[in-house]
């Protein structure tokens, strides 16, 4: 089952990326749209290198509509969970993105035929339970708001990312795929990058040639988890890849606490009882899920 190591890969990856962002977003950038930019033009980048390696080749105007369309809903999903995230604090809202395996397994289900056994839909109930637990700082101060909204439209577009993908692998291979997808992308992020340019020029000039690289290091890192993501849903079924992908906030908290524990200067964050408890009984439920899905 090698479409499941490329999806848990993706979610390691993926983790990573997060925690250099938060650094990056905390420490350099003030403004969200920044990282976006860079992003979408390493994306490019992934995508001239991926058609210099396998070649180009010419897909029919159906399937380029197709993936024009996922690349709108993948950058609306970003803009709606950076909206969310302006109007809330994170710690209320952003555990809702990891609803989108919900919306993922129905849409794949009426459009793609994507039907499983009671277990697989229990180890899916269980993967969403825990990533929703463990991204919780304090469940007591959630609170259904626009903000909420706005994170779980932005979770529904990204599942619609997802299906569409999925669909046209079942045409064309995931290298010509994901080339597409990245040369798309950039091309549908080209109003982001003439708005936000300047924040970009002036983050750099504030803080030097740092903020860019390590914010290159991040999106790169996410580049790769996109790609592993691709490879996985070319194999299996997009349903399940998505959902063993979401066990990103898992290697979040793991990483998160290591560096707490052994480099509290570029990472702090403090664990309380409840918070642990909280934490454990998610990981337990997430590892659960991995294995009924994964079976």
């Amino acid at each position: 089952m090698s479409w499941v190591l490329f999806s848990i890969l993706s979610a390691v990856l993926l983790a990573i990326a997060t925690i250099i962002d938060k650094y990056v977003l905390d420490k350099w950038v003030k403004k969200p749209i920044v990282p976006i930019i860079v992003l979408s033009s390493i994306g490019l980048i992934a995508g001239i290198v991926t058609f210099l390696i396998k070649g180009f080749q010419f897909l029919p105007i159906k399937f380029l509509i197709l993936l024009f369309i996922a690349g709108v809903f993948g950058v609306m999903a970003v803009l709606f969970y950076f909206k969310a995230l302006k109007i809330e604090e994170a710690s209320k809202i952003a555990p809702l993105f990891y609803v989108s395996p919900l919306f993922i397994a129905i849409l794949a289900a009426i459009f793609l035929g994507e039907i499983f056994t009671p277990m697989k839909y229990a180890g899916i109930f269980l993967i969403v339970i825990g990533a929703f637990l463990i991204s919780f700082k304090n469940i007591k101060k959630f609170h259904f708001g626009k903000g909420a909204l706005f994170i779980i439209i932005g979770s529904f577009l990204f599942s619609i990312n997802m299906i569409i993908t999925k669909y046209t692998l079942n045409f064309y291979d995931y290298w010509t795929i994901f080339g597409y997808q990245k040369f798309i992308g950039f091309i549908v992020a080209i109003p982001l990058i003439i708005i936000g340019f300047k924040y970009l020029i002036s983050t750099i000039k504030t803080n030097g040639g740092k903020a860019l690289a390590f914010m290159s290091l991040s999106e790169i890192i996410t580049v790769i988890s996109t790609f592993l993501v691709t490879m996985a849903s070319a194999i299996g079924f997009v349903t399940l890849v998505g959902v063993i992908s979401e066990v990103t906030p898992f290697f979040v908290f793991i990483f998160t606490l290591l560096l707490s524990l052994f480099l509290p200067r570029i990472l702090k964050e403090e664990f309380g009882k409840k918070s642990i408890i909280i934490k454990v009984i998610s990981l337990v439920l997430m590892f659960a899920g991995v294995i009924l899905v994964a079976t």
